[in-house]
């Protein structure tokens, strides 16, 4: 009987230790999910920087309609275009910081335009929530550029100058051929501006310009039209299987256009915590999953709060270094 009830206390004092290290372990590791409380009192307003109609604005509105489902509040989208991004992210910046107002950031107008325009705001100050799309570039050639793969054509670059289309001065294409240009160390790239993608491609297949960084999305069509040098994701693309990454061929070039959910400084971590949780639970949905595909838009990689945020921060020095470099301004 005594040894029954000496066995029974010290199952007990060691069920009792063991539950209080798991709480204490619990205790410190912090749970999003624990802590997102908040509930929005009325609607939310997402600002998007482009015009109605276009790839942003659709993903936003998909972006919208997940979180006002799940929020139980209506999520409109608001356009307010221009200075590539700087009157969006503007408004966003000094409106209240209580989760009603949030911003879809793009990585042309919070981690690349921000350096060049003379009336940016500090967009280090947002409040990264999470990402909601993706997309990688490929560098395509005329069809009769005298170079069959990247290697061969970073050769041709020491030997001559090439002409390099791009859809404005500032936009994302633009820079990933200036860092791809001081990467082959040639006689450098002769960056040529038009408005807009489509203009680019044309002057490609039309064989005005030697080659361009364009995005994937659609990009399967001008397979044996234009020359694929390689495309600047970590992986191949499933719309490109044949077409090799950069890195693959030893060129470390990188570079995504990813697309978030932002909101004003000094959103309440509370708020950001809870904000995180729901457009991660849109994102991770099988029906924003397939609607994501539709718009040529790839999905991006889970990530937590901390993370984004680093990442966040990061692309924004990477492409300040590159922008002070080529000494780029507003124009």
């Amino acid at each position: 009987m005594s040894n029954t009830r000496n066995l029974t206390k010290g199952m007990t004092r060691r069920t009792m230790l063991a539950s209080m290290a798991g709480m204490a372990a619990m205790a410190a590791v912090p749970s999003v999910r624990a802590e997102s409380t908040w509930k929005p009192k009325g609607p939310i307003r997402l600002i998007v920087a482009f015009t109605p109609g276009g790839g942003s604005d659709s993903l936003g509105r998909l972006v919208a309609a997940g979180m006002s489902e799940r929020l139980g509040q209506p999520v409109v989208v608001e356009n307010k275009p221009g200075g590539t991004g700087v009157i969006a992210n503007r408004y966003v910046y000094s409106g209240p910081a209580d989760g009603s107002l949030l911003l879809l950031g793009v990585a042309d107008t919070v981690s690349l335009f921000p350096h060049i325009a003379k009336n940016s705001v500090d967009v280090t100050k947002f409040v990264p929530i999470y990402p909601v799309g993706t997309s990688v570039y490929a560098l395509v050639g005329r069809p009769d550029l005298p170079a069959q793969d990247l290697k061969e054509l970073m050769g041709l670059m020491k030997e001559q100058q090439l002409t390099c289309a791009n859809p404005g001065v500032g936009a994302s294409p633009h820079l990933m051929a200036i860092a791809f240009g001081n990467l082959a160390q040639g006689k450098g790239l002769l960056h040529v501006p038009f408005s807009g993608t489509s203009p680019v491609m044309m002057s490609v297949l039309g064989k005005q310009v030697d080659m361009a960084f364009v995005g994937v999305s659609g990009m399967a069509e001008y397979i044996g039209k234009v020359k694929f040098f390689g495309t600047t994701g970590e992986q191949r693309m499933e719309s490109l299987p044949d077409v090799p990454t950069f890195v693959e061929q030893g060129v470390p070039l990188t570079g995504e256009v990813w697309r978030a959910v932002l909101a004003p400084p000094g959103l309440p971590e509370n708020i950001a915590n809870a904000l995180y949780q729901v457009v991660h639970d849109v994102v991770s949905s099988d029906s924003y999953k397939a609607q994501l595909k539709s718009l040529g838009i790839d999905l991006p990689k889970p990530t937590t709060p901390p993370e984004f945020k680093k990442y966040y921060l990061d692309e924004y020095e990477r492409w300040g270094t590159v922008i002070r470099g080529a000494n780029l301004t507003a124009s």
